[in-house]
């Protein structure tokens, strides 16, 4: 069935007949095992997952029950090799594409030669996921010889077949991550297994002879796994090439093309490199949101600021690949699988919720910094949010393709984990940054966009009632300072300002036009700021209303006295020496 929970009551049922209730026997349980193995080769519908999970609870109480036991018995007539060596023989032997098909039919099919593929691969998962393959003392053996043998078989799948990679990188990840995991709960010998799978199974067999300009996504997803775990590896000497950081400001423009291949992979779902190169950047955060993971100071292997690898990722990978922008801000037109992969990143970097196969659901909480100067630049904003929003190409005026997502992109930044905290000052600084860059961009990207994203950034939406604070009166008033700056920029000559002033490239470009911008923009904040409903106890209204007068008066005190006076003929002093009479 198609219905999770049809399959989970079919399941339930089934595993108290074979195995919990009264009638459990152990030829019906040996039957059962049979049948799941074989339903993992099922191409119908949901026929796969339902068997797997199915197989997973099966194995996990046979397992702990001693029913699998008597299942070897009733199966298998040599009863010396060790049950998890009979569990993953059974499993080759029915998932074996060559001998169960010729058997049946004389000659295997593509389709069902697929079915049998990833039926093994299913079976695997299941294995590693019930939860006997945990190592103690007393089967540390057997669990690193049956460890290495599903590592091996997941790998002849991996080059069986191109499309057989991302998932067979992922059944070794998730292999990996419950020896992990098991290593947190003090095991001693999860980590001997480890070091075993890593040194003996998979850089022989996954990274032999390969360079780490030549590696293919799913092997950067596998390395950098494993780089994430230095701490679990005996004195972090890897074997070549895993003895040297895959992933680092130096190494990404090598990686550049293999990441951007990964755009193949359709929208929602992402290719599992992101997801282990996001796991890799980031570490949990003390704050009470267990979802939100802040970045690195430091990246293992080589040490260097987490920072310094999402800047280089949003400038080799984003702008320089997947937009196809050169140092000159100009560039062809990219395809909309680029665009659509240039999106999530961004998405991912800006706090976006990433549904993590291994780790969970997670938000990353971006420096405001490193937000307003290297991911949201602004010929990304352009190109990815103005430029697709904003269009409409052909006779019929129809939107881009990817506006939806676009906006979507816009809509899950906003509601964030990451912005959620309006008490922090971290986390209204990342909003003020974000506004500010959207803001550069188009003053009136609001109007533009017909969206509301840069007033909900500010919390300046008069439709919503708004929680007052003195820190997010503090972003207020640094919102204020940020445009009164940008008028006044505007409003100078920039020629006579660069004979006595510092003054950046970007500001000597401002327009009239943009001045014209900002003076809406500061007087709608006004606007807004009075009409603002605001919950809060008779001693902060008290100090809103204080703080509503003083700023509202300040605006108001700005624009008429930039109404009397032009400062659009300031200039430097006159260094010209004055001529001699006579």
């Amino acid at each position: 069935s198609a219905s999770p929970e049809e399959r989970a009551q079919a399941a339930h049922a089934m595993l108290q007949h074979c195995l919990l209730g009264p009638s459990a026997n152990s030829k019906d349980a040996a039957y059962c095992f049979k049948r799941l193995l074989n339903g993992l080769c099922s191409g119908r519908a949901a026929a796969r997952q339902g068997y797997a999970s199915a197989f997973c609870s099966f194995l996990k109480i046979a397992y702990s029950t001693g029913a699998l036991e008597e299942i070897q018995q009733e199966t298998n007539d040599n009863t010396d090799e060790s049950l998890l060596v009979f569990v993953r023989k059974e499993l080759l032997k029915t998932t074996d594409p060559k001998q169960a098909l010729s058997e049946k039919f004389g000659k295997a099919k593509g389709s069902e030669e697929r079915d049998y593929l990833f039926g093994r691969l299913f079976g695997i998962l299941s294995v590693v996921r019930s939860g006997i393959l945990a190592p103690s003392g007393d089967n540390i053996l057997q669990v690193k010889q049956v460890s290495a043998g599903l590592v091996n078989d997941l790998v002849e799948l991996y080059h069986h077949k191109k499309w057989m990679r991302e998932p067979t990188a992922h059944g070794i990840v998730t292999l990996m991550n419950s020896l992990y995991q098991a290593s947190k709960d003090s095991s001693e010998d999860s980590k001997v297994v480890l070091n075993h799978l890593v040194r003996d199974s998979i850089v022989p067999k996954l990274f032999a002879g390969k360079a780490i300009q030549d590696f293919s996504a799913e092997q950067i997803a596998v390395a950098v796994s494993i780089q994430s775990h230095m701490d679990l590896f005996d004195c972090s000497d890897l074997p070549a090439p895993l003895n040297q950081a895959i992933l680092s400001a130096s190494t990404i423009p090598t990686l550049s093309d293999a990441l951007c291949a990964t755009s193949t992979v359709v929208h929602p779902r992402s290719h599992i490199v992101w997801d282990m190169l996001w796991q890799f950047l980031t570490t949990e955060s003390p704050s009470e949101h267990g979802r939100v993971r802040i970045l690195c100071k430091s990246c293992p292997v080589s040490d260097e600021p987490a920072a310094q690898v999402v800047k280089a990722l949003m400038q080799s990978v984003v702008t320089e690949s997947l937009l196809a922008i050169g140092t000159d801000g100009e560039g062809s037109n990219p395809t909309h699988e680029r665009r659509a992969l240039a999106l999530s990143i961004v998405r991912a970097a800006c706090g976006g919720q990433l549904n993590s196969s291994t780790a969970g659901p997670f938000v990353i909480a971006t420096d405001a910094k490193l937000l307003e100067n290297a991911i949201l630049t602004p010929d990304i904003v352009k190109r990815l949010f103005l430029d697709i929003i904003c269009a409409a190409g052909g006779s019929s005026k129809s939107a881009h393709m990817l506006k939806p997502l676009a906006l979507h992109v816009l809509e899950t930044i906003v509601e964030s984990d990451a912005l959620s905290e309006v008490d922090s000052a971290e986390s209204l600084d990342r909003r003020l940054s974000f506004a500010k860059t959207l803001l550069a961009n188009d003053t009136r990207f609001d109007g533009r966009t017909k969206t509301a994203t840069v007033s909900n950034l500010l919390l300046l939406n008069d439709s919503v009632e708004t929680t007052y604070n003195k820190e997010l009166g503090d972003m207020w008033t640094k919102y204020i300072d940020f445009v009164t700056e940008r008028i006044l920029r505007a409003s100078l000559d920039a020629k006579g300002r660069k004979d006595h002033m510092k003054i950046d490239e970007e500001a000597s470009r401002l327009s009239s036009h943009e001045a014209l911008g900002y003076a809406d923009l500061l007087f709608n904040a006004a606007k807004r700021i009075l009409r603002l409903q605001v919950a809060t106890d008779d001693e902060e209204r008290a100090d809103f209303e204080k703080f509503r007068s003083s700023i509202v008066q300040r605006i108001l005190g700005f624009l008429m006295a930039s109404a009397f006076f032009d400062c659009s003929n300031l200039s430097g002093p006159d260094n010209k020496p004055k001529k001699k009479k006579g």
